[in-house]
């Protein structure tokens, strides 16, 4: 019962004005923190977005539309050269489309158009639950639709970049339908049971069953679907599109070995980064010069192929 209530917690956004429990520091508890989540589980917060591409002087469109299963989506559209693909960004778990405005304004100086959204659950965007990327391959796959929707969008070559729960959902959704020309997935876990167990030890050092066994089969109760068949490495295999992995060394949420076994099961042409002295999902921010380097070598590579 009590692994029901943390899995239920665990993929239940909730304001942080209604949130008994909320981690102050990602997933780094301190030890009132531990002692909380043990009985009251991790409530994330539903982040709302207080910046806007006009932070880093970009001009957008503020976007929405419905995801396949009928959720709304809302997002930003940042116009880039109408000659040059389109890439669409994917935030990660605890966070919004507003964390990757530096990735986006990356993208952007290099001439891509950039479309950004809040999956379902989290910001701007309707619904009330996160699946680590399962259900949120619909709010990728409505993306895809909207930009094939748009006149204004000349390109049809359409690239994806996103990080940990985000690149999931994209390897999820171009799994089921083939719509991307590349995909560069920082960060991406491998499996979900390997990945609570991760989470497991990390918090608490504690091993993988039957903690993350129990928290992977109710979670997966909740969502309504087989928690231990949500598997990134599995579906990569079934790909056949360029990749580029990247993946830090001192990743405590995703291990290195992790990165190496899902860049094993990816099919050819695939690239491989990995990162020093970074943590989660943090490269850019320590590396941003040789973060842009690896992304538009990648995009290069592929044009000249």
């Amino acid at each position: 019962m009590v692994s029901l209530f943390h899995a239920y917690s665990f993929t239940h956004p909730i304001t942080q004005e209604k949130s008994f429990f909320y981690p102050t520091n990602g997933m780094q508890l301190t030890k009132l923190e531990k002692i909380k989540a043990t009985f009251f589980g991790i409530r994330p917060i539903k982040k709302v977005n207080t910046i806007d591409p006009s932070y880093v002087t970009l001009d957008f469109e503020a976007i929405e539309f419905y995801s396949r299963d009928n959720i709304i989506i809302r997002g930003w559209l940042i116009k880039g050269d109408p000659i040059k693909p389109t890439v669409i960004v994917a935030h990660g778990y605890l966070t919004d489309k507003a964390s990757l405005l530096p990735i986006i304004k990356m993208l952007h100086e290099q001439g891509f158009t950039v479309l950004a959204f809040d999956f379902r659950g989290v910001g701007s965007s309707d619904g009330t639950y996160i699946s680590f990327g399962f259900y949120e391959k619909n709010d990728v796959l409505s993306a895809v639709d909207f930009l094939k929707k748009r006149e204004d969008i000349v390109s049809d070559e359409i690239y994806g970049y996103g990080v940990s729960m985000g690149a999931a959902a994209l390897v999820f959704a171009e799994e089921e339908e083939s719509h991307f020309d590349g995909l560069i997935l920082d960060s991406c876990y491998t499996d979900l049971y390997q990945n609570v167990g991760t989470r497991f030890k990390e918090v608490y050092g504690f091993p993988k069953f039957p903690f993350a066994t129990a928290l992977t089969f109710f979670g997966g109760l909740v969502l309504g679907t087989n928690g231990f068949t949500i598997s990134p490495m599995e579906s990569i295999s079934n790909i056949n599109i360029p990749i580029l992995i990247i993946q830090s060394e001192n990743d405590n949420s995703v291990l290195l070995e992790e990165g190496r076994a899902l860049f094993l099961s990816a099919n050819e042409p695939k690239y491989f980064w990995i990162v020093d002295n970074a943590k989660h999902a943090n490269a850019y921010n320590e590396y941003p010069q040789k973060y842009e380097s690896a992304v538009f070598s990648f995009f290069n590579d592929i044009a000249n192929k």
